[in-house]
């Protein structure tokens, strides 16, 4: 087995959910996907970018359930586009954006007791005024068709599944093991 970095320190607010120590270029990701998270990650990126050790592994651990689906694509191209090689450990439970971001890794990792969780996009806005409702639902029809293309083209990419495979695990709102996600080619070595 190979040796995980020791728990990075944390180099923000205590409260910061995105913990980076660039000493052992280690990055946990344990928050809500959100603008926040993908602002931050785009600052630790450039960070390391900036090191000139572009050969040197990146570890992310991901333990989210999820949160806002356009946000998790962008860390996932903040990370795939960036030129540093990135080592994904899925720890605990990873769900809805927190997959993608899982899946950024050229090598993904997941411990033996941790979970992957597929399921449905769902987007949630303000409350729709009456008159605007039919509006808002076609809007967000369209938005959800847009996530879910890049959502399975990036699942696609990076497993053996279909995308009718995809939508049945989504529809079935499914929780896999890790030795299911190693079987289906999420994972590339369970851990732990």
């Amino acid at each position: 087995m190979t040796d995980i970095p020791n728990a990075a320190s944390q180099s923000e607010e205590e409260d910061n959910d995105i913990i980076f120590d660039l000493e052992s270029r280690r990055i946990d990701i344990f928050c809500k996907v959100d603008r926040r998270a993908a602002l931050h990650m785009q600052t630790i990126i450039e960070e390391l970018k900036n090191t000139g050790k572009k050969e040197t592994p990146v570890t992310v651990v991901v333990n989210t359930e999820g949160g806002l689906a356009f946000q998790g694509l962008a860390i996932y191209d903040l990370m795939r586009s960036s030129g540093l090689k990135f080592r994904t450990i899925v720890l605990g439970e990873v769900a809805s954006a927190g997959l993608v971001i899982a899946l950024a890794g050229k090598e993904r990792w997941m411990h033996k007791h941790a979970s992957l969780k597929f399921h449905a996009t769902a987007m949630q806005f303000a409350e729709p005024q009456k008159a605007l409702e039919q509006y808002d639902e076609d809007v967000q029809r369209g938005w959800k068709n847009v996530v879910n293309k890049l959502y399975d083209e990036i699942t696609i990419a990076n497993s053996r599944l279909t995308a009718k495979q995809i939508h049945k695990l989504e529809r079935q709102q499914i929780c896999l093991t890790a030795e299911q996600a190693l079987e289906l080619g999420l994972v590339h070595k369970i851990i732990g």
